[in-house]
């Protein structure tokens, strides 16, 4: 049984297409999950992804990186600069927001209304424990992906990125921790 709180990540195909709902705050616990997810579908060719976010709270930095980092692989990938691979579905005005804030919306399409496919959502099973240096790395990928799409997030985020990769260094280190016992 999942927490009440976390996070929960839901997948369906339907008519060739795919879709994904958030539900709950998207965030760093789960963004990994995600990123795999997303990578495995690009990897299959999928079509258009749909990602749902009409029960998505909020995202964080890390989340929103990851998200940003997929639709950015994809059109490299492609050789298609244009986004629209990754569609947001009824993002709330929150969500848009903070996409807009972070200069990143045009890496999405975004709909208002849901497609007029019929998805079946099954839940996605999420690891109760995480493998915090692969969070870590995940965490300093995103916001290097934020830095590189907006100028203006080089000062947002460049304190994190210096804490995250002193973080790594220490876990990867002679004498580092690595990640598990931490």
């Amino acid at each position: 049984m999942s927490h009440p709180n976390k996070p929960r990540i839901f997948v369906a195909q339907a008519d060739g297409a795919v879709a994904i709902r958030i539900v709950g705050k998207a965030n760093v616990a789960v963004s990994t999950v995600f990123r795999d997810v997303l990578a495995h579908l690009r990897s299959e060719e999928a079509g258009r992804i749909h990602l749902f976010l009409d029960a998505c709270l909020l995202m964080d930095s890390t989340f929103l990186g990851t998200l940003a980092q997929q639709g950015v692989d994809h059109s490299t990938a492609t050789g298609n600069p244009r986004p629209g691979r990754i569609v947001l579905v009824q993002p709330s005005a929150r969500v848009l927001e903070l996409i807009e804030n972070l200069g990143v919306l045009d890496v999405f399409r975004i709909e208002t209304e849901p497609p007029g496919i019929e998805f079946v959502f099954q839940p996605l099973e999420t690891p109760t424990e995480c493998d915090l240096r692969e969070i870590t790395r995940t965490s300093l990928e995103a916001h290097r992906t934020l830095m590189a799409l907006n100028e203006e997030n080089q000062a947002r985020f460049e304190g994190v990125t210096e804490l995250l990769e002193k973080e790594l260094e220490g876990s990867e280190g002679p004498g580092g921790k690595g990640g598990a016992g931490r």
